[in-house]
Parts: structure tokens; sequence; C-alpha cells
């Protein structure tokens, strides 16, 4: 491994944060003991999906905030050692009637949240699969739902059939693979991103992979080379595939041959999942700089960066109007998107947030590292906030 492609500092992330950075590039064991995890929300029509920490999915009213079900808590699992999650990072995905997790203690999990108990006689078992390594990026479902796509932090990509999964009731059993687990030499904390035929993901490294998704075999003549390690998201948009990392810069590389077609360089790391819309592309650091550059060009479409104060990890979206930002502090802004100037803000959680903002229409899901304390000494958690009115909605179910 390449260790000096991190320019691994600590300032100015969280603790947290900078556990995990250190707990992942060292040497040795990587252990999962204190890591919360920063899975973003997710939405169904049924309930928002949020991870507080500490290795739970808890399920919720949008609208009450009450808590309809926690995962792993109201299913039985079978195998010992995968009942503790420990963390969660990638997003939860929800296919049909099933939801897929992937976890920091390398196992995946399928469950049916309409076979939910808090009576424990009644439980029904969760499907669980172990993989080689950490799970930090995620899992990624295909088009067709029949495959979901695994990366770890042993530098391997799994393509397991999630129909085997789902009805899977031993630990492991009967699960087919689509191909033997693709190896890199590097960590991989970016999930797997599927566009098309096509298979995506970045590592530690500081390399950008593009796979045929039915077979595993690279599809470029070689990687894409960065100057330190990748770490965000990959977006594919407009024939490029759009990815950040250590390096303080941003990178659109061709999606079909691997070469850089661009770059727009930061000032500091860059973890942000970029958001492309109308052609323009928006991103942040960890210095707390927020930059507008254009899709064809990687050209600022800002006079000057915007400057939030502190790092940035979580994507940005767009809502209401504005270009809402979250610091890892807690604090969300809203910019201007034309021009980057400070619309709002800051709306305070008064908890860490790594995790990718959810936005829909005017309101903002956000997933913050746990509950907050008031006066009265009651514990309650922010799950969403509204750009309009900047008002705050908060639930005690999770806490």
């Amino acid at each position: 491994m390449r260790r000096q492609a991190f320019h691994v500092k600590l300032w100015p992330l969280s603790l947290a944060l900078a556990a995990l950075v250190l707990a992942l590039v060292s040497a040795g064991c990587v252990s999962a003991a204190g890591s919360r995890g920063w899975a973003p929300p997710v939405q169904t029509a049924d309930f928002l999906l949020v991870n507080p920490g500490k290795g739970k999915i808890d399920a919720i009213d949008p609208i009450t905030g009450d808590r309809k079900w926690r995962f792993p808590d109201h299913w039985r699992i079978e195998d010992r050692e995968a009942r503790k999650l420990s963390a969660v990072y990638g997003p939860p995905i929800v296919s049909g009637d099933t939801v897929f997790v992937g976890a920091y203690n390398g196992w995946v999990y399928a469950f049916k949240p309409s076979e939910a108990s808090e009576d424990e006689d009644r439980r029904r078992p969760a499907a669980a699969f172990k993989v080689r390594g950490a799970i930090v990026g995620g899992i990624a479902l295909d088009a067709t739902g029949e495959y979901l796509y695994v990366t770890t932090d042993e530098g391997l990509l799994y393509a397991i059939n999630a129909t085997d999964l789902r009805a899977a009731t031993e630990a492991g059993k009967n699960i087919r693979a689509r191909f033997e687990p693709f190896h890199v030499p590097d960590r991989i904390w970016t999930p797997p991103v599927i566009a098309g035929d096509r298979v995506y993901f970045a590592t530690t490294g500081g390399e950008l992979y593009a796979l045929d998704a039915r077979n595993g075999e690279p599809v470029w003549q070689e990687p894409f080379r960065a100057a330190a390690a990748l770490v965000s998201t990959p977006v594919v948009a407009d024939g490029m595939v759009l990815v950040g990392g250590f390096d303080r810069r941003l990178y659109a590389v061709d999606a079909s041959t691997g070469r850089e077609r661009w770059r727009a360089e930061a000032t500091d790391w860059v973890w942000t999942k970029p958001l492309v819309d109308s052609g323009t592309v928006y991103f942040a650091d960890f210095a707390g700089k927020v930059f507008a550059v254009s899709l064809g060009s990687g050209q600022p479409v800002w006079q000057e960066p915007s400057d939030v104060g502190r790092s940035v990890r979580a994507s940005l979206v767009l809502a209401g109007g504005s270009l809402v930002v979250a610091t890892e502090s807690g604090d969300l802004y809203g910019l201007e998107p034309r021009s980057g100037a400070r619309a709002w803000g800051p709306v305070r959680l008064g908890k860490t947030l790594h995790a990718d903002l959810l936005a829909n229409g005017a309101t903002v899901y956000v997933a913050p590292t746990g509950c907050v304390g008031d006066e009265t000494g009651g514990k309650f958690y922010y799950y969403r906030v509204n750009t309009s009115t900047r008002e705050r909605q908060s639930t005690a179910s999770v806490c």
C-alpha cells in the first residue's frame, strides 16, 4: 500500500473522522471500535432511514418523527459475529420489500421491513453475508436488482446474487457470485458506482478503475492515476467520471478511455461527492471552501470560492433555491448557486455531520452522529431542515 499518497493530517478533521482515517491507514488490524459511521438518510414512500450512529438503522415517519423499527434490534441474526454492526458508512439500499445494508464489520445484510418485531420471540431472521475487509464505501445494486456490488477496505470488489441473499436463512449459505472478487493493491473507500454495464470505484492508492459489471474485467487499458488517495464517491456525468481526493483536486476522467479530461484545484482534501446540475459541478474541501466549476472544462464558475469556515465531507445538495452545505461541525449554510454568495446560515445541529445530505423540495434531510441534549435533560435528534424557514425538526424516538 502506498501510504505516502495520503498526506495524513488531523486538523481540521473532527476527532471521529481523524480516528477513522488513522485506523484505516495504519498497518495491521483495522478495528471498528468506537466508529459511528456516516450513512446518509434514505427516503422511501413509507419511511425515512437514518443512521444515528453506533451501528443502528432507524426507520422513522418523516412527518411525525415516530420510529417504526430499528435494525438490527427488531430482527434475528443467526450468526453471532454478524449481530453487531459496529458502524454503517454507506447508504442502505431499498429494493422492493427488502433493505440491504453493508456494515463496517464486513457483513452485508438483507431484511424485510414488514417483518420487524419488537417481540423477541417473533423476530424474523435477517440474512447476512461475510466479505473480506471492512465496508467503508458501501454497496450498490444493479438496475435489474439481481446483483449487489460491494467494495471493501482490503481492496476487493464483490458482485453477489441479491436474490440469493434475500432468500438466505443461514449466514453466507448458497449465495452465488457473478464473478470472483476483483482485487486491487490498495484500500477502497468509495462505493461501487454502476453506470450501464460498467462499475467504477477508486482507491486510497489514487487509482480509479472501470470494470465490466458482467464479468469483472477491466475496460480501460490501465486505471486512471491521481497524485494521492481518491476517496469521494465517483459521479458519472456527460461521458466523464468525476472524483475527488487527498491531492486537493477534483478530476474529470473520460468514462470510455480512463484518460483525464480536466482537473479542478481545491485548497485541501476533497471528500465530497460532486454535485452536477445544469452544466455546473459543485464540491467542497476540508478547508471549508466551496467550489463551482464548469462540467465541460473544469473552469471556475464563481469569481472566487465560497467559504463556510469549517471542513466539509457531506455532499452538497440543491434545495429551495439554495446550494446547501453542511460542515463537519454540524452547521448548515445556504449559498446562491450562481454566485456562491451566502444566502442564509448557519443553522446549527449541535452534532458532527459527515453524512451526505438528502434533498426533497425545500426540505433537507440530515443524519448527524447522534442526539443532542436540552436544558431539561431530554435528548432529541435533528433529522430535517426546512430551507425556506430554516426550521429544524427533531425526534426523540431514536435516542
